[in-house]
C-alpha cells in the first residue's frame, strides 16, 4: 500500500509540472487524468501558428484544473498583462478532450489580442499601469491572429499545386505528366470548390515512330474533407470540365507523320490523404476518370494511339490554406 501511495505522489506531482512542446506555450495540469499537457500545447502551437512560431524565451503560461468533470482553463497572456479564465464540463469520456482544450485556449488568447487592435489613448490617466513591453514582433503576430480570428471565416480562399502522372488508352497505355494550379475556395470545415487549370504530355513508342501528345484543360471541382486526426484530414472530390487536345506522330524516314487534335470533356474522381504543416498542406491524391469523345492518331502498320475512354493517376499536391487548419 505504502508503494502505491508514493506511486500516486509521484504521478500526481509529474502531472502538475508544465508540458512544452517547443510551442511558445507552457500547459500545466492539476487533478485532469487523461489530459496530455504537451500533446494540448502542440495543438495550440498549430492554432496560433503566426505567434508560436515568434516566441522566443518564456513561453506563454497556461493551467488546467479539473475537479471531476469541471475543467477551469487559466491563460496567463503577458502581451496585454491580463489572466483570462474559463470553466466548463468536460467528462473524462468526451472525444478529443486535448483539441477541444486547445481550441478554448487558443480563443482566450485570441480574446485578449484584439485588445491589441484598439488604439491607446493618446493621454491615458496616470493612475493606469503602463503597458506591458513586447518583442514588436510578437505583438504584431498576436494582431495578425486577433485579425483572422474575428474576420469572417466561413468562406476563405486557397491555392494549391498538383504534379503527377495519368495513364491513358488503358488497353495500350500511353504515360503522361500532368501539372496543374488549383485556386479553391474552402466552405466551412468540410466542403471545397476549386478551378482545375491543368496541362498534361505524354508520348508513346510505335514501330513507324513516336507519337506525342498535349492536352490543356479547365475543371470545376467539388470535395469533401473528412474531420482532421491530428495533421491528418482525407479528402473526396469530383471534377468536371473541357478539353483541347492534340495528337502529332513524329514519324521514322520510311513513315508518314500525321496529327489529330480537338475538343472533348473530362470527368474524374479523386481522393487521398492530405497533411498540414502551419498553413501549408500537403497530399497524395489518386484519381480516375474518363474523357470523351476519343481523339485518335492513327499509326501506319501499329496500333492507333487513342486519347480518350477511361484514366487514372497520382498526383502530389502542396498548398496553402489560412489558418493551418
Amino acid at each position: 500500500m505504502k508503494r502505491r501511495a508514493v506511486a500516486v505522489a509521484v504521478a500526481a506531482s509529474l502531472a502538475a509540472l508544465p508540458a512544452r512542446a517547443e510551442t511558445g506555450f507552457s500547459v500545466t495540469t492539476e487533478g485532469c487524468p487523461g489530459l496530455r499537457g504537451a500533446e494540448i500545447a502542440r495543438l495550440i502551437g498549430i492554432e496560433l501558428a503566426t505567434v508560436s512560431r515568434r516566441m522566443q524565451g518564456e513561453p506563454l503560461r497556461v493551467e488546467l484544473w479539473c475537479s471531476g468533470a469541471r475543467l477551469r482553463i487559466v491563460a496567463i497572456d503577458p502581451l496585454t498583462d491580463k489572466r483570462l479564465t474559463r470553466e466548463i464540463d468536460l467528462p473524462e469520456g468526451a472525444p478529443e478532450r486535448d483539441r477541444t482544450v486547445a481550441i478554448l485556449v487558443s480563443q482566450l488568447f485570441l480574446t485578449s489580442w484584439t485588445e491589441l487592435l484598439l488604439l491607446p489613448p493618446r493621454d491615458p490617466p496616470p493612475s493606469l499601469p503602463p503597458p506591458p513591453v513586447v518583442s514588436p514582433d510578437i505583438a504584431e503576430a498576436a494582431r495578425a491572429e486577433a485579425r483572422d480570428a474575428i474576420a469572417p471565416s466561413w468562406v476563405r480562399a486557397s491555392f494549391a499545386l498538383a504534379f503527377g502522372a495519368r495513364a491513358r488508352s488503358l488497353g495500350s497505355p500511353i504515360l503522361g505528366t500532368r501539372f496543374g494550379a488549383r485556386p479553391s475556395l474552402l466552405l466551412g470545415d468540410h466542403a471545397r470548390l476549386w478551378i482545375d487549370l491543368g496541362y498534361e504530355r505524354g508520348s508513346v513508342d510505335r514501330a513507324s515512330g513516336a507519337v506525342g501528345y498535349s492536352l490543356a484543360s479547365a475543371s470545376l471541382g467539388a470535395a469533401w474533407r473528412s474531420s482532421r486526426i491530428g495533421p491528418l484530414v482525407f479528402e473526396v472530390g469530383a471534377l468536371a470540365g473541357a478539353a483541347y487536345v492534340d495528337v502529332r506522330g513524329e514519324p521514322s524516314s520510311q513513315a508518314t507523320g500525321s496529327s489529330a487534335s480537338g475538343a472533348v470533356a473530362e470527368l474524374a474522381l479523386v481522393a487521398g490523404p492530405h497533411f498540414s504543416v502551419g498553413a501549408l498542406r500537403f497530399g497524395l491524391e489518386l484519381g480516375a476518370g474518363f474523357t470523351l469523345p476519343r481523339v485518335v492518331g492513327r499509326v501506319e502498320h501499329d496500333t492507333d494511339v487513342t486519347l480518350g475512354g477511361p484514366f487514372v493517376g497520382a498526383s502530389f499536391v502542396v498548398g496553402a490554406e489560412p489558418g493551418g487548419r
